[in-house]
């Protein structure tokens, strides 16, 4: 049988190794699956990654449960914005700001997107967050000051 162009991309590592790979794969079964055991599958891949430490993995891992389970979102977020990921660090001030998976804790939230803030690149990215530290923190002179450092 020839090897169609589609069927080669949508071939998945046999023996994944690295991180990467393992995550790599984890998503290739998850969507491609057409039934719970493919996507079950995927998340165990993808959550094997993210216990070996892949921020990508724990930022996919916290964006799935933060529909479903907050606290578990919440614990891999962490993770990743602990290793410096601004994902992480801006997803970890989201869930402090609702009061998702933690107690609601304004000071919390501007914390971490404090963390997130020199790394983000994408400048409707960084006005977002400044005025989500200026809402949280409740007035200018804080962000004016972050500014200028960042």
């Amino acid at each position: 049988m020839r090897k169609t162009k589609e069927m080669e991309a949508t071939a998945t590592i046999s023996n994944p190794q690295t991180p990467e790979e393992i995550f790599n794969e984890g998503v290739n079964h998850c969507r491609k699956s057409g039934n719970l055991q493919g996507a079950t599958k995927g998340l165990e891949l993808i959550r094997t990654a993210a216990r070996q430490g892949l921020a990508a993995a724990q930022n996919y891992l916290g964006n799935y449960y933060y529909i479903r389970q907050n606290e578990e979102a919440a614990k891999w977020y962490r993770l990743a914005a602990n290793q410096g990921d601004w994902h992480g660090a801006r997803a970890m001030g989201y869930l402090y700001f609702e009061g998702f998976g933690c107690t609601q804790d304004y000071q919390q939230a501007a914390n971490w997107w404090k963390r997130a803030l020199p790394s983000i690149t994408d400048e409707s990215d960084r006005e977002e967050l400044l005025g989500k530290l200026f809402e949280a923190l409740g007035g200018g002179g804080e962000i004016q000051r972050h500014q200028r450092q960042a």
